[in-house]
């Protein structure tokens, strides 16, 4: 497979302002997301998943809760890969086509302009949104 070039979107929230100050005041920056593996706290394994500049920041303040949320672009040369899907709790149909899948288990690897293959469906990836939390984790894949 050849080189193509594509725009990658990153978008974080983290549920505190507690850090407003230190990310306002730090200009031209990046955000870089970090899968990190930890047994009772203690971090057993850290490795960088994406980069991006540091495009926007919104500070979020309700009556219950408040939050930060930061997204940036980066245009980068890939080579597409294809990755089979485990997990799948979720398919969205258009007519007979595939049009989203849902796993429980991200896949850290999988990026737009990838070929997706579950079962007998294999599309191309357009968009991957992962969402993590204690306990909890999804990964929606649209083709």
């Amino acid at each position: 497979m050849s080189s193509v070039s594509v725009q990658n979107y990153l978008s974080v929230s983290i549920p505190s302002i507690n850090h407003a100050e230190d990310i306002v005041n730090r200009p031209n920056g990046e955000l870089v997301l970090y899968k990190i593996i930890s047994d009772l706290g203690v971090e057993k394994q850290r490795e960088e998943i994406a980069r991006a500049a540091l495009n926007n920041i919104q500070i979020y303040e309700g009556g219950k809760s408040q939050s930060i949320v930061l997204d940036g672009y980066k245009i980068m040369a890939k080579t597409p890969k294809q990755t089979y899907l485990g997990g799948v709790t979720y398919r969205k149909y258009a007519g007979s086509s595939i049009a989203a899948v849902r796993t429980a288990v991200p896949d850290t690897y999988l990026e737009p302009g990838d070929t997706a293959i579950d079962g007998d469906n294999e599309f191309e990836v357009t968009a991957v949104t992962v969402a993590v939390g204690q306990g909890y984790s999804q990964m929606d894949i649209e083709a």
